[in-house]
């Protein structure tokens, strides 16, 4: 598992990579020449899965972070606003992630040749495509119809199975802007999840009547 092969070495930076001063941003807290317990943290701070999963697995994770984040504050996606996205502090940090991650990888194979071919692709990739390299819609389809037949009471439950102390990813996006929709046409009340940029998937939620009327309320 990834967790234990960087926790026994330090691996050296691997790969091509754009090498950028610390001293040039502040808030920088990873570099290419950073320390498995400082890839942890992040990992730990940005709560993207790596215990117990495989270096594959955390990779899938991290370019489907990076989509997420992207989409996070977009209303149209395009070359010209992933390329703005591409300057921010987040984007970065999720780039050195993916570089270590990788690195790790290339270490554990020796060479790109032996890595199996089907994580290959996984190794060559760089970007993600905003428009074509997501099933966003998709999965909003498909949980909105199953919202659709649930009752009020029912919505919850459902939700926080599907979302509930989950991390960050274009499906609990997706899940999200179901739910948010189904609440609206149902008129019930979810005003607290207008204020938190929609990152509300590390809690979950119950909804209560109030004077006959539905009210969505944070559930710790």
């Amino acid at each position: 598992m990834m967790e234990e092969i960087l926790d026994i070495y330090e691996i050296e930076p691997a790969l091509s990579f754009k090498k950028v001063d610390a001293s040039e941003n502040k808030q920088r807290s990873l570099t290419i020449h950073s320390k498995s317990e400082e890839v942890f943290a992040l990992l730990n701070e940005l709560q993207i899965p790596y215990k117990e999963k495989t270096i594959e697995e955390v990779l899938i994770f991290l370019f489907d972070r990076l989509l997420y984040e992207y989409m996070e504050n977009q209303s149209c996606y395009t070359k010209e606003t992933y390329n703005k996205f591409k300057s921010t502090f987040i984007y970065d940090q999720l780039q050195m992630l993916i570089y270590h991650t990788k690195s790790l990888m290339l270490w554990l194979y020796d060479d790109i040749e032996q890595i199996p071919r089907n994580c290959r692709s996984l190794y060559r990739k760089k970007e993600i495509s905003p428009v074509y390299g997501t099933n966003y819609l998709e999965k909003y389809e498909h949980y909105k119809l199953h919202m659709e037949i649930l009752p009020p009471e029912k919505l919850p439950r459902y939700f926080n199975k599907l979302v509930g102390l989950k991390h960050f990813s274009v499906r609990t996006k997706a899940i999200y802007h179901a739910l948010v929709e189904e609440l609206e046409i149902r008129d019930i009340n979810y005003d607290f999840m207008l204020y938190g940029k929609e990152r509300m998937f590390s809690y979950k939620i119950e909804i209560i009547s109030i004077n006959n009327k539905y009210k969505v309320i944070r559930q710790f």
